[in-house]
């Protein structure tokens, strides 16, 4: 860790508490531990013991979609998108394939890769203090379905919770309808006060943090965000971070009910 004052959160939560699977023990909390140093980390990380038992990859079903969205510029843009559920079971999510290319939600301070000026290849960069402004109704008015242009609604930044169920869901499936399907883009973060992509070989996206407890002071951190190792099987993570100067990648989900299956 440098000097972008992450605070690294290491978060494997049971999937029980999403899913209410008999799976997770009664009265389990996570065991913290805390380094102190140039940058402090704290940790959480519950035991998963039982978890890994919870879910065969036969009870995982997969569906891809696909939406339209329309950029700053008034181009569109076809995203696929990949839906996953248990059998015979809700929530089903559906996530963005690919992160968010550049010059979408009305943002012009956005970063691109080297060679790749609109971000097709490994999307867009953007600052948590400008994603923070966008409503869900400006998120709404974004998206529409490929066939017939009607609005897909409820396309989100992601929070913790949904992002553990992604990572239980697909927990060990390192497949075509795993974490390959989803296009994580392993290249880091751009940190504009270093003037550099910082951190390669993980992928970082911006999430909307609903644990602000875990971070000893959070009025202190502009934005919370999620990582995950390219190494197989890896453990997600969730850091805190102060350094307004950061750009993230943006991957968007939905939750959806049965009957939009």
């Amino acid at each position: 860790m440098k000097k972008e004052n992450l605070i690294v959160v290491s978060a494997m939560v049971m999937f029980a508490i999403l899913f209410g699977t008999a799976c997770q023990k009664d009265g389990d909390e996570p065991e913290f531990k805390k380094e102190v140093g140039e940058n402090s980390i704290i940790f959480y990380s519950p035991d998963t013991s039982n978890v890994k038992k919870c879910i065969s990859k036969s009870n995982i079903i997969y569906r891809y979609s696909s939406v339209m969205m329309e950029n700053s510029f008034g181009d569109t843009r076809q995203y696929k998108t990949l839906r996953i559920r248990i059998r015979n079971g809700e929530p089903i999510q559906e996530w963005f394939c690919e992160d968010i290319s550049a010059g979408y939600f009305g943002i012009f301070d956005y970063i691109c890769q080297d060679g790749d000026e609109d971000g097709e290849k490994y999307g867009g960069y953007y600052r948590w203090e400008d994603l923070k402004r966008i409503t869900q109704r400006d998120m709404d008015d974004l998206i529409t379905n490929c066939k017939t242009g009607a609005p897909e609604t409820g396309f989100h930044i992601p929070n913790e919770d949904e992002l553990e169920a992604l990572y239980f869901y697909l927990f060990r499936n390192d497949d075509r309808n795993g974490f390959i399907a989803l296009k994580l883009n392993y290249d880091g973060f751009y940190d504009k006060s270093l003037a550099k992509f910082d951190h390669p070989d993980n992928a970082y996206i911006w999430i909307n943090s609903n644990r602000n407890k875990y971070h000893p002071n959070p009025e202190n951190f502009v934005g919370s965000m999620a990582m995950w190792p390219k190494r197989k099987n890896g453990e997600l993570n969730f850091g805190y971070t102060n350094n307004t100067e950061l750009y993230l990648n943006v991957r968007l989900m939905r939750t959806l009910k049965d009957s939009q299956w």
